[in-house]
């Protein structure tokens, strides 16, 4: 189920496994690349109607605080479709950086391993 241009499927890809999607960010994402990412997820959503979405970082070294907002905010969306969404893949050294720049983690559901997040966002609670 890999959406849009060849360069966002070089930078993220997005599959249905099981009952979830499962959008794997490859690479930092410029402002086009996370719009492309985020209207590509969101057209995902909506075609294969999944129970949960989980959005894996685990292959990024770098995360600031623009782009975790533009994946806080593209979760938000997710969940306005009424589907649950999970960040998964966060390093030890992402999450201090984070904390560091005081980014907004109001909202986020996040999980260490793809395998937590895929039972988080297909669990009823």
């Amino acid at each position: 189920m890999n959406t849009g241009s060849p360069e966002l499927r070089r930078q993220a890809v997005i599959s249905l496994f099981g009952e979830c999607l499962v959008a794997s960010v490859q690479s930092d994402l410029d402002k086009a690349g996370m719009r492309a990412f985020r209207t590509s997820l969101l057209d995902s959503v909506r075609r294969s109607q999944p129970r949960g979405v989980v959005i894996d970082v685990s292959a990024l070294d770098l995360l600031d605080a623009y782009d975790f907002e533009a994946l806080r905010s593209t979760m938000a969306m997710v969940e306005l479709l009424g589907v649950r969404a999970v960040l998964v893949g966060l390093s030890p050294i992402i999450v201090a950086a984070l904390v560091e720049q005081d980014a907004v983690t109001d909202g986020v559901i996040a999980e260490p391993t793809l395998e937590a997040g895929l039972a988080r966002a297909t669990s009823a609670s």
